[in-house]
């Protein structure tokens, strides 16, 4: 029954590789998966084949001997090829990509509010004028504001904060 361990496990193996393949091409990430399944079609060819010679019971002692290892190391390359095609698939996986930027571009826009100067705006008045010059408006705007008790042109004003602390002697 051990025989059966390292050619079932690399049938196994290789069929997963294969199918994820697929899955990765089907996604459209790429033709570069055909190259994969290709390979995935070969390594599981090679794994059945040495799984029937061990299942066989007319084999000799000397072929029986020789599949084992051939077995596991197909088992091997099994195991190896499955965490490439996992590693290749996150690799090349789209929306990874850009979460990755969208989460960089939040660390920036971050950094940069933290790090800008602190400036407060006081602007209460509600006039047609407060962004610009009375000479930019129409002339029944400019009628109406010249009556205006302010005069003209822009009222925001940038005042810095001012600090509320006093200090004991």
């Amino acid at each position: 029954m051990t025989e059966y361990i390292y050619p079932l496990s690399a049938v196994v193996l290789s069929f997963l590789s294969l199918l994820l393949c697929i899955r990765n091409l089907a996604l459209k990430r790429g033709l570069v998966w055909l190259i994969c399944i290709v390979q995935s079609i070969v390594l599981l060819c090679g794994s059945v084949i040495c799984l029937l010679v061990a299942y066989s019971v007319s084999s000799g002692p000397t072929l029986n001997t020789l599949s084992q290892y051939v077995a596991f190391f197909i088992f091997i390359l099994s195991v190896i090829w499955t965490v490439c095609v996992i590693a290749l698939g996150k690799a090349t996986d789209k929306g990874n990509r850009e979460k990755e930027d969208q989460k960089a571009q939040r660390e920036a826009e971050y950094v940069k509010h933290k790090t800008a100067p602190k400036t407060y705006f006081r602007n209460n008045d509600k006039r047609p004028t407060k962004g610009g010059h009375i000479s930019d408006l129409d002339d029944r705007k400019k009628q109406n504001i010249t009556n205006d008790y302010y005069g003209v042109g822009p009222v925001a004003t940038k005042v810095t904060k001012r600090s509320s602390f006093t200090f004991k002697k």
